[in-house]
């Protein structure tokens, strides 16, 4: 398991890595302090502390040759962080396809919303995981995992309807296709769809062999691939966002030109 665990610590690293360098380039970056951009932050720090928390414990009990599914010392911590944000991650897919369905019609109502609904919708995120985290510390886990496979049942379902109904509005719309609002709110919502999309497919092979009852006992060449696939979902959100997105291109351009150019500097200093 030594093997499965070193796997599960380098994917933390990279999950961390892209999700902290996505929150800096938000932040930093004038161009995206649009307050559309405030779910997509809360859903990197969700992300964020998936590779920080969740998967080092996971990785760890690994490392040392004890199964997390059944070790005495990192079952309860091991279930607690992973629903706690692994469920974040996935309640906040479903919150930004919400908002990209109100975006998308409402397009000059949403341009007029204050950051108010925006707070509200994070509270609301992070709401359900951390009440599915303090189920996990109170219940026994069969009645803890019934209310973790509840909620995240429910944002699926919100994910597929969300997006059912913008593919429906976006090939039916009216409008005019020239328009700047509509024009970037479509654009985001798609960047936003492929991020969803690459989510739920390496997401659910997990869920489904779960809720199938494959895992329960099964071969560690079943369970931890699978697990690590379903982690893998907070990795593919940052690398999108930097495929997708042009100001989050740049900046790592520019941030990149900037270190290149910085260590040119020292190169040409310590030169005779």
């Amino acid at each position: 398991m030594q093997i499965f665990g070193w796997a599960f610590i380098l994917e933390a690293v990279a999950i961390t890595a892209v999700n902290a360098a996505t929150i800096v380039i938000f932040t930093r970056t004038n161009r995206l302090h649009s307050k559309q951009y405030i779910m997509i932050i809360s859903q990197a720090v969700a992300d964020l502390f998936v590779g920080l928390v969740a998967i080092p414990v996971f990785g760890v009990s690994l490392a040392l040759n004890e199964d997390p599914r059944t070790s005495s010392t990192f079952k309860q911590v091991f279930l607690t962080t992973d629903s706690l944000f692994v469920v974040a991650s996935m309640v906040g897919l479903a919150a930004l396809a919400i908002e990209r369905a109100h975006a998308t019609y409402f397009p000059f109502r949403h341009s007029t919303l204050s950051k108010g609904p925006y707070i509200i919708g994070i509270i609301l995120m992070w709401a359900a995981p951390i009440s599915v985290a303090v189920l996990y510390t109170i219940f026994d886990p069969p009645d803890a995992v019934n209310s973790k496979l509840a909620v995240t049942v429910l944002a699926v379902v919100i994910i597929v309807s969300a997006y059912s109904l913008i593919v429906f509005k976006v090939r039916y719309r009216t409008t005019q296709a020239h328009d700047v609002t509509i024009q970037e709110n479509k654009k985001l919502t798609v960047t936003l769809a492929v991020v969803t999309t690459l989510s739920l497919v390496m997401w659910l092979p997990f869920q489904c062999l779960g809720m199938a009852g494959v895992l329960k006992g099964s071969s560690p060449f079943i369970y931890f691939p699978a697990k690590f696939l379903q982690y893998g979902n907070s990795l593919v959100n940052s690398v999108v966002y930097a495929f997708r997105m042009r100001e989050i291109k740049r900046e790592i351009l520019r941030t990149f030109l900037c270190c290149r150019n910085n260590q040119i500097s020292i190169n040409n200093e310590t030169l005779p």
